[in-house]
């Protein structure tokens, strides 16, 4: 017999959440005070189990106070359920009132007898979502110095379906996905009557309504019949689609942007099938273009003729510059003051530029971009770009002046981008140094999925970088260097991920030494072996100075369990190095870290080991960004 001890409750849990985040939004503030990092705190409404359906499972009602003007004498109580698990247990404690603080806080005696004399019913309508609609409880309320209201739980049989009736009229009466949706609804007969199946079931005739062209579809009848005396179920669901609608013409209400240009952004043309996630695209695409402070895409079904539905795309223009800056903080990069100004709409052909600066313990840079939306705008961009760098290491120092161009277009989920780059680096990497000119031409291909953009369940990342210079055309040295690097999250039941990282490198020269560092593979860091410095692992020179191998190999595995909706615990054990040859040794890295989802992405905090250093010191890391 399982047995549950519920004594914190729902809104003792997202009380120590609410600490937690603030906890968190103290840490970030003194770390602004140091000039580390600058991050803000937002936090989320929690959300809470609906199990609700067309019959009486409906939630319960505001606590009424047994005695309006008793004498208030505060009394301490636990609550214990007995005899159910899982979701069925989750439903149960959010349905007792007596088990919600809000409702027991300053409750006198006479006050949480009447909570525990409405346990019965709650706990009954909490079980029917789950087709349990005989249970046997057992109630029992101890009272001493601390009261314990117990509630034995045995759900009985489940009702099940007796007679599914579920039928598409109108024009979708013919239509394939329909029928398909009719012949898959969730609810069969003889099944077990669960809530949430018949309002999924329900969920997906709406939703192809409104993909599929039905605008006017609706329910004539979807009810849940529940014969206790036979202790059985009927489900009828009469939905009418009605007629199928078309796209009809496209309006745009500003000029700031040729029309020729917008024109490219709709993803559908006048007379296709009407579907509300191609709007939902096409307001989310031009939104993202920076051109706009606002955009609104409706249907016109005012004007609406044949059938046909015009769209009034109403756009805001933006402010042309756009000046923002910030101050962070990173383990690998350490402290950093940065300067962004937008050139947002530099003529009617959507081009922009930017100008970035930054200043930083050991990233200095000063860069400018000019983007050009071509040749598809909605999803390619030419870049032209020129910049200088200062990047120093612990095992290196880099001073780069860049120029050069590139694209970047989306090939199906792929993201490819050829580029060319001149390069003049002058650098020192232990005992060697130099100032080298390369001209680069490179390609990247990238494919990213995730099931969220900020903090994937499941989802996975996969690059591939090829690059190379030869000496005589307009450089002064020769190599060739490929990389690549894949990432894959993997959610398992309950609030666990597993999380495994690969990168491999690889480079074909016969003069390693002479290659700039920014050239050259090293290992160790937050994103790399954690336990070791930024770049600190790699092959030696003469006088022991890490100076980068020309190949490189690291692997990760990790797994995390999210215990709050903001919070989490991560364990990991990374190994890898960079190489003089792929049979070099590797070295190993393990530890734990604290999860943030804060509103400047994910904070990652990392106490880690570095397994093959003397002593096994320990080293702390930390990063903000996106996992993917």
């Amino acid at each position: 017999m399982d047995r549950d001890e519920h004594i914190a409750g729902p809104a003792d849990r997202e009380r120590l959440a609410r600490a937690l985040d603030a906890l968190g939004l103290v840490l970030v503030l003194v770390l602004e005070v140091f000039g580390l990092m600058a991050l803000g705190l937002a936090v989320l409404p929690r959300g809470a189990l609906a199990a609700a359906a067309d019959t009486t499972a409906s939630a319960p009602a505001d606590t009424t106070r047994a005695t309006a003007n008793a004498k208030r004498a505060p009394v301490k109580v636990r609550v214990e359920v007995v005899g159910v698990t899982g979701a069925l247990r989750k439903n149960v404690l959010a349905s007792l009132s007596i088990a919600h603080k809000k409702d027991r806080k300053n409750a006198s005696e006479a006050e949480l007898r009447h909570l525990h004399t409405r346990a019965d019913e709650e706990i009954g309508r909490a079980l029917q979502p789950f087709g349990y609609y005989r249970p046997f409880i057992h109630s029992e309320l101890t009272t001493g110095k601390q009261w314990v209201a117990r509630y034995q739980i045995e759900p009985g049989a489940p009702l099940l379906v007796d007679s599914v009736l579920v039928e598409v009229n109108g024009e979708g009466a013919t239509d394939p996905k329909y029928q398909r949706l009719v012949q898959d609804f969730p609810i069969k007969k003889g099944g077990v009557l669960l809530h949430q199946a018949y309002e999924q079931g329900k969920l997906s005739l709406e939703t192809y309504a409104a993909e599929g062209g039905y605008l006017d579809a609706d329910f004539q009848e979807s009810r849940i019949e529940v014969d206790l005396a036979r202790y059985a179920a009927t489900v009828v669901v009469r939905y009418d689609s009605g007629p199928k609608h078309f796209f009809g013409p496209v309006a745009f209400d500003h000029a700031i942007i040729d029309r020729s240009m917008l024109d490219r952004f709709p993803t559908f043309r006048s007379g296709d099938i009407f579907n509300f996630r191609k709007l939902q695209d096409l307001q989310s695409n031009l939104s993202n273009t920076g051109y706009f402070s606002r955009v609104e895409v409706e249907p016109s079904e005012e004007t609406m003729q044949h059938r046909q539905v015009p769209i009034d795309v109403s756009l805001a223009p933006a402010k042309k510059l756009r000046f923002t800056g910030g101050v962070g903080y990173g383990t690998d990069d350490g402290a950093r003051v940065r300067g962004l100004i937008e050139m947002r709409r530099l003529n009617t052909q959507g081009h922009r530029a930017q100008l970035n600066l930054q200043y930083g313990q050991r990233d200095k840079r000063a860069e400018l971009q000019y983007f050009i939306p071509w040749p598809n705008p909605r999803t390619d961009v030419a870049t032209l770009s020129t910049g200088y760098l200062d990047v120093t290491t612990q095992t290196a120092n880099s001073k780069i002046e860049y120029g050069g161009g590139s694209l970047s277009r989306l090939l199906g989920q792929w993201r490819v981008v050829p580029a060319l780059n001149y390069r003049r680096e002058k650098f020192t990497v232990g005992v060697d140094h130099g100032t080298v000119r390369t001209l680069v031409p490179e390609g990247t291909w990238s494919r990213t999925r995730a099931d969220d953009q900020l903090i994937a369940r499941n989802g996975d990342r996969v690059s591939l970088n090829v690059r190379g210079a030869a000496q005589g055309v307009v450089s002064d040295v020769s190599f060739a260097q490929t990389r690549v690097e894949g990432k894959m999250i993997h959610g398992f039941p309950g609030a666990n991920r597993g999380i495994a990282r690969i990168e491999v490198g690889a480079t074909s020269t016969s003069e390693f030494r002479e290659l700039p560092a920014s050239f050259r593979f090293f290992a160790g860091g937050a994103t790399s072996v954690r336990g070791y410095g930024y770049n600190s692992l790699g092959p030696r020179d003469e006088l022991d100075h890490v100076i980068g191998g020309p190949y490189l190999l690291v692997g990760s595995l990790e797994a995390d369990h999210r215990f709050l909706p903001r919070w989490g615990l991560a364990g990991f054990f990374d190994m890898g190095n960079a190489l003089n040859n792929f049979g070099d040794p590797l070295k190993r890295g393990a530890g734990a870290g604290l999860r943030w989802i804060s509103p400047a992405g994910l904070v990652r905090l990392d106490f880690a080991w570095g397994l093959d250093r003397a002593g096994t010191p320990f080293t702390v890391h930390m990063m903000v960004g996106p996992e993917l």
